[in-house]
């Protein structure tokens, strides 16, 4: 079906197709799928407290020679190892 052309018509068509393209567009956007989140809920983990040890270095009086001094972070670098273990452990249970 031809509408009868007026002065300024082609501008006109040109309009209302671009119109009706955008509309066009604008409806398949609101066909599609939405997206749906999935929930899933966190347990926590139930793990024993553990208690962090009185470092070895820390009972040394600032004063004491040298020796005393390395024989202390000796023993201190051990107690970090073991307690690193156990924090270590605990993660693990918790996977």
């Amino acid at each position: 079906m031809r509408l009868p052309m007026q002065a300024g018509s082609p501008t006109l068509w040109k309009g209302a197709v671009y119109c009706a393209q955008c509309i066009t567009i604008l409806l398949a956007g609101c066909a599609a799928e939405p997206k749906t989140a999935v929930h899933t809920p966190q347990i926590r983990c139930q793990v024993q407290q553990i208690d962090r040890p009185a470092w070895a270095l820390d009972s040394i009086d600032p004063e004491a020679d040298i020796y005393t001094k390395g024989k202390a972070a000796l023993a201190e670098i051990e107690q970090r190892i073991r307690y690193e273990e156990r924090l270590e452990a605990a993660i693990r249970a918790c996977r």
